[in-house]
């Protein structure tokens, strides 16, 4: 599924400020060739002058739609005066057209609306979401899923393919509060489990699932990677220039398929990358303790290390985590150290369970390293009796090194080999660097790449 993020402006914006506006957008990089998906959605006042004026690869989405045909409806906006002037998506549905004293549009007349829109063609942001009272009273999905009952009850099974479902939790729209990504998650999840029951396995799996309500630059990379939520319907935070940053979240969900089908994630270097990779940190970490009892993290470098610094000691049951810390410097950098021993100590795992560059001469530790890597009861071994890390978390350099291994290393090449090896120069930094076997040989691989240009050429070699 594409990634989709939407903006709406509601009842907002002049002339001049949609100018200054589009001057910051368009001077953003280019995605007309990113997996990413972006309607704006201005009044209808200024959906042509927007268009005009704002960058070619973002469409325009309209705020609301008359029920059926037009004529004399003094007023409203039709679909088919939509399609004339060439805009293909249109919202409905948002809760202040549900909610609003004056307005209060019933699910049936909203469905209504959806029907004879995507009969035209056009394709549809369908919104839906619970009060806080519902939420609090245990009705969140009962709420949705009556919500969408009414949209299925008119449209039919190919028609999915046009509909994107907005959930926005009304509670959180507009007020600075934010549904936690977990819950959302659990949200997301529901509902699409919902569809899988109702629609069958093809709609729940390609229906489009977004998030609304007070996403920021700082909770986007958080909730993108969540695996049920698909994209963002953006309010206030859309007026401004750092909507950017929240379209770039998409990346957050740049997958690469290892050769039997175990993922490499990418995070790019963006706001709230540490509270991306901590999610995806905890979510692995909790489900390896639940199958086997432990968690085994391999790694590289203190400056990765960091970005943990939102990882807390409640998060996981630490007393089961085992770390292994695999770069060569971690004895002459005292970066390095000092990120992996408060790292250590505000988490709480217990030190026999931290474990560092072996002792000895690079031969010596290498032996040591390969045989506590091959024999560790919280690491596996794979057929080819490769150590095989829950997840290793690793750190894309600016010249394409991972942590201390660099893939287009000669003796990496040279040997071919899914053990620990050396610097071939055996200079300065002659100590421990796994090979890209033993990468590829973990069951998880994150690429925090900060500030990297080559960080998608290194997950596809990581990917075989």
């Amino acid at each position: 599924k594409t990634f989709i993020v939407g903006g709406n402006w509601k009842c907002n914006g002049t002339k001049e400020s949609i100018r200054e506006l589009m001057d910051a957008w368009n001077k953003g990089k280019d995605m007309s060739t990113a997996d990413v998906e972006v309607v704006i959605a201005p009044p209808a006042v200024y959906c042509e002058y927007t268009r005009c004026i704002m960058r070619l690869d973002f469409q325009v989405m309209v705020q609301n739609v008359w029920i059926g045909k037009g004529g004399a409806v003094t007023g409203e906006v039709s679909a088919d005066m939509i399609c004339d002037w060439g805009y293909g998506w249109v919202m409905i549905g948002h809760s202040e057209r549900r909610m609003l004293d004056v307005v209060k549009e019933s699910d049936e007349t909203i469905a209504e609306k959806a029907k004879f829109c995507l009969g035209k063609g056009l394709s549809v942001m369908f919104c839906i979401g619970e009060t806080l009272e519902e939420r609090e009273s245990g009705q969140c999905d009962t709420v949705n899923q009556r919500q969408l009952k009414a949209l299925q009850a008119v449209i039919s099974h190919s028609d999915w393919r046009r509909v994107v479902i907005a959930y926005e939790p009304v509670w959180a729209i507009g007020t600075g509060v934010s549904c936690p990504p977990a819950k959302a998650q659990e949200t997301h999840k529901s509902l699409r489990e919902y569809l899988r029951r109702s629609e069958g396995e093809a709609v729940a799996e390609c229906t489009r699932i977004v998030y609304g309500g007070s996403v920021s630059p700082e909770n986007c990379y958080a909730l993108a990677s969540c695996p049920d939520i698909d994209g963002f319907l953006v309010g206030g935070a859309s007026l401004k220039p750092t909507f950017l940053n929240i379209i770039n979240a998409h990346k957050v969900k740049c997958l690469k398929p290892l050769s039997d089908g175990r993922k490499v994630r990418v995070f790019p270097d963006e706001p709230a990358l540490s509270a991306a990779i901590v999610e995806e940190v905890v979510a692995t970490a909790k489900a390896a303790i639940a199958a086997k009892g432990s968690f085994s993290l391999a790694v590289p470098a203190g400056s990765v290390v960091k970005s943990l610094k939102g990882l807390e000691s409640g998060a996981v049951d630490f007393s089961k985590v085992h770390v292994f810390f695999t770069n060569e410097r971690l004895g002459s950098n005292r970066s390095y150290q000092g990120a992996l021993d408060a790292f250590v100590m505000r988490c709480g795992v217990p030190l026999p369970q931290v474990h560092g560059c072996p002792e000895g001469t690079p031969a010596q530790a290498a032996a040591a390293y390969a045989k506590l890597l091959t024999s560790h009861p919280s690491i596996e071994v794979n057929q080819d009796s490769l150590p095989s890390f829950d997840l290793m978390l690793l750190g894309v350099g600016e010249d394409s090194h991972v942590g201390s291994l660099h893939p287009n290393s000669e003796y990496i090449q040279e040997t071919g080999e899914g053990k620990i090896v050396f610097s071939k120069d055996g200079g300065a930094h002659q100590s421990i660097a796994i090979s890209m076997d033993v990468m590829r040989a973990s069951k998880k691989a994150i690429l925090a790449a900060h500030g990297a240009k080559k960080a998608e050429a290194v997950a596809a070699a990581l990917s075989g």
